[in-house]
């Protein structure tokens, strides 16, 4: 956990969000020598390839047929195109 005065904060803000961004951690903003503000680092955002990657070979072909088919007649307002995402 990191720790800085506000005026650190302020004067340092790009540099702090990026070295955040990089190594995810926690900052604390302080303000005489109170806590005023706590930074954490965003929900990471992940492909369905990674979040689904491990399943590979883990489902028979004819379950990742079924899967598919049943996420085709999903209604879901992200994509307009499903695909099967073992393949490159």
């Amino acid at each position: 956990m990191k720790v800085m005065t506000d005026v650190e904060f302020a004067s340092e803000v790009r540099r702090v969000l990026k070295e955040l961004e990089e190594t995810p951690g926690e900052v604390v903003i302080t303000h005489d020598d109170r806590p005023i503000a706590r930074l954490l680092p965003g929900i990471p955002v992940m492909t369905a390839k990674e979040a689904f990657g491990g399943l590979a070979g883990l489902l028979t072909d004819e379950e990742g047929e079924a899967w598919l088919r049943d996420m085709e007649g999903f209604d879901h307002p992200l994509s307009e195109e499903l695909r099967n995402p073992w393949e490159e």
